[in-house]
């Protein structure tokens, strides 16, 4: 049985899965101060029964308004087996059809990711975004009540990666090296853990 139940008023029968306690239930961003809340031997058994890795990305400037305290976010991902130069190449011809098809080989790596992230949000403290995901792609639906893991189906390039953990404010470069990953993040733990 799952350690973490979804309130039973956020339940819709045709939500990604049954039971998604991340749905309505953000509580406190991730810290260093407060990531001893969370059991990483068994996030780490999780993320590699599903074959992936995870780090821990934190601030380098203690952001967060209490002296050394730092803000973290949690990352699963895998390196996907193409390059930047090549993701990009293709962007900028306009070869959209040549990533379409990576994205349909690597079918399998999404649906284990949303299934690792479920498993984590089951069996951990840590809180994952859920929204509609649109009318396409491999999540979408026209239903705009059903609620899915946010994310993790599709290709992040090195420029956005280092965009969003810019490497002169975050430790990202201990963690990634330069490269296309797939993943999926967060920043927050459940309320009330």
């Amino acid at each position: 049985m799952a350690k973490y139940i979804q309130k039973e008023e956020t339940k819709y029968s045709n939500n990604e899965y049954e039971n998604m306690p991340s749905i309505y239930n953000r509580g406190e961003r991730l810290t260093t101060k407060n990531k001893t809340a969370v059991d990483w031997d068994k996030v780490g058994e999780i993320v590699k029964r599903y074959g992936f890795d995870y780090c821990l990305i934190t601030d380098t400037f203690c952001s967060y308004g209490e002296r050394g305290v730092h803000e973290t976010d949690f990352v699963v991902y895998i390196k996907m087996p193409f390059t930047e130069e090549w993701l990009q190449e293709k962007r900028k011809n306009q070869e959209y059809q040549e990533i379409h098809k990576f994205m349909d080989l690597s079918s399998d790596i999404f649906h284990r990711l949303h299934d690792c992230v479920h498993e984590l949000d089951e069996e951990t403290g840590l809180f994952f975004n859920t929204s509609w995901a649109g009318n396409c792609g491999m999540f979408g639906t026209d239903d705009v009540k059903r609620q899915s893991y946010s994310f993790g189906s599709s290709f992040s390039s090195w420029a956005y990666i280092t965009d969003r953990w810019s490497p002169t404010i975050n430790d990202t470069l201990r963690h990634l090296k330069k490269g296309v990953y797939t993943l999926m993040d967060t920043r927050h733990l459940k309320e009330n853990i």
